[in-house]
Formats: C-alpha cells, structure tokens, sequence
C-alpha cells in the first residue's frame, strides 16, 4: 500500500507553531487509531484522534494542564506522554489523566530547569539537558543528566565545551552529547562510565536521532558532506547519502524517516539512498529571513511504532501552518 496523508487540522482550530521536531514522537497509536498533539500560539497544545482507515479527525482539545508550544513533548509506544515540567521530569497520559514524576533536580541542581528529554524505548533510562534558570529569562545549558528508574541514579556531566544537545540511544546504553561541533560518546554500562570523542572533521553527527545502539545524522566534514550513521560501540560510520544539506532524520523501530525542502523519504540503512514516499507541502516564504526560513523547515516525526508520522506544513504556502498525518507504506 502506498503512502496516505490526512489533513489533521485547519482554521477552525486556530493557529499552530512549527515546533514538531523529528526525535520527539508526536504521533502515537492507541487502539489502532492515531492520536497527536500539536502546539499553538496560545501555548496549549491540542489533541486529536486521526482514523486510519478513512481519515476522520475527532478534536479532543487541550487534554493536559500543562502550557507550552510542546516542543521536547513525546510520546511513548505506551500512550503516555514525557514532557519537562521545570525541574521535574513528567510521565502523563491524557486520556486517563495519570500523571507521575519520574524524577527531579531541583534538591541537587536548585535553579536548574531540565530540556531535550529523550527517553530509551523501554522508559526505564531518561536523559536530559540541563539548564541554569537566569533573572535575565535566559536557559544557558550546563550538562547532560541520565536518570535510573531502577535505581533512581542520577548521572551528570557537566559541559566541557559549548553544549548544543544531547540525548540517548532507544536501548538506554548511550548517551550522544553534541558539544562544540564534536560528538562526545558515553557508555552507561561500564564502570565507571566510557567515553569517547568524535570530531567534527572525523564525521561527527548533527541533527541527528538515534536507534539502540546508533546515531544517524548529517556529517558536514571532510567535504562533500554526507549523511552517516555511526555504530556507537565501535564509531563506524557507514555512508548512506552524500549530501550538504540533509534536512532532519527521525528514527523508530527499525525505520529512518528523512524530511527534505521538499520530500519525505525512507532511507535504508545499507547507503542504497533515500526512497521518496511523498511530498510534505512546506513552502518557505518569498525574501524570508533566516529565521522565518528556520521556522518553515518541515521536521516530521515518527511514532514509536513508525507506522505513522506527523509533522507541520504550510500546505503550498499559505498564510498559516496546519499539521498532517503521513500513514507509512505498508
């Protein structure tokens, strides 16, 4: 079967941000239906239910009390959702209204805020940035914190550089901290913990999500660039696509999801090359500025099952963005 795209929403919703970035599931299957969240201007995110066999689209509304443009919210293959909440790291499911705190830095980092959660498939290993809260409003990031439910460790490394993001691998050994253009590489399983560094001019990894025990992202050096996924036990990089401008890759059980200027592709892991399955519709703006471009890149998301995908687009360039559902080949 084809790829199939379903509108999700339109104006009678109201206006949505372009804050859906591709490590961050905000679309999940629950019932065999599609449910999504997307964030709006007035910083509460709405819910939908997206049948799959025909496209309808129920809206649920703002289904959880927590404000924000849900970037760095997402789903887990559960139907619950991650999101931070200041110090405290957040586990909610907006149907049945279940809300726990998996954990917290506010006695040990007072003042601290976490962001860039990304938890491994299981949710027993959560990783996030670690950011200083200023009276200026300003989040200068500080560190990386890994946390162990089974445990309840609590893990930090402190920047050595400047710390652009961080993350860690879907089976919970990894952590990938982006620092300074290079990758700095941890291994959780050893004691005491492993680390590595990969330099940018070794083909370092940027914009990039991750698998169990890989990374795919863009290397921009040596020249021509290419698109990479790099094996985090040994730091072998396999080549998939030549390329000095990616775009946004989305990894989730098994599959890479590539988002393009224009198109949403497959793209295998044995460097065979993208396989384009549809085309997203996002338009950047006549004489944009850098930021307004910044802000029409299409991002789209896989589900933790990657049978489905959201991501938002101004549909051929009009006046306002809209989220649409892609339905993977089958």
């Amino acid at each position: 079967m084809a790829a199939r795209i379903f509108p999700v929403t339109d104006a009678v919703d109201g206006d949505f941000v372009n804050r859906m970035y591709p490590y961050w599931s905000n679309a999940c299957l629950i019932d065999g239906q599609a449910y999504i969240f997307a964030g709006t201007t007035d910083d509460r995110p709405k819910f939908f239910r997206v049948n799959l066999d025909n496209g309808e689209v129920t809206r649920l509304g703002a289904l959880l009390p927590y404000t924000g443009t849900g970037e760095g919210w997402s789903w887990d293959i559960n139907g619950r959702i991650y999101l931070g909440d200041g110090p405290f790291l957040r586990r909610v499911n907006p149907i049945s209204g279940q809300d726990d705190v998996i954990f917290s830095v506010q006695d040990r980092f007072p003042g601290h805020r976490l962001w860039q959660i990304h938890v491994s498939r299981d949710g027993q290993m959560q990783s996030a940035t670690l950011q200083r809260v200023t009276s200026e409003g300003a989040y200068p990031n500080v560190g990386t914190v890994v946390h162990h439910s089974a445990t309840g460790q609590l893990d930090y490394f402190p920047a050595l550089g400047k710390l652009d993001e961080s993350s860690i691998s879907k089976n919970g050994r990894w952590v990938l901290i982006q620092e300074d253009n290079n990758d700095r590489i941890i291994d959780l399983t050893m004691d005491p913990v492993q680390e590595r560094l990969v330099y940018d001019a070794e083909r370092a990894v940027a914009h990039c999500d991750m698998g169990p025990d890989y990374a795919i992202g863009e290397a921009d050096k040596p020249d021509p660039g290419a698109c990479v996924k790099m094996d985090l036990a040994t730091l072998e990089i396999t080549i998939l696509y030549l390329t000095n401008n990616m775009g946004h890759v989305s990894v989730q059980n098994g599959k890479c999801l590539l988002t393009d200027v224009m198109n949403l592709s497959l793209l295998p892991m044995d460097g065979s090359g993208p396989i384009t399955i549809a085309q997203h519709g996002m338009v950047v703006p006549p004489n944009a500025t850098q930021e307004e471009a910044y802000n029409h890149q299409c991002m789209a998301n896989l589900d933790p099952t990657a049978t489905v995908a959201a991501y938002v687009t101004n549909r051929g360039g009009r006046g306002r963005f809209d989220v649409d559902l892609l339905v993977l080949p089958q």
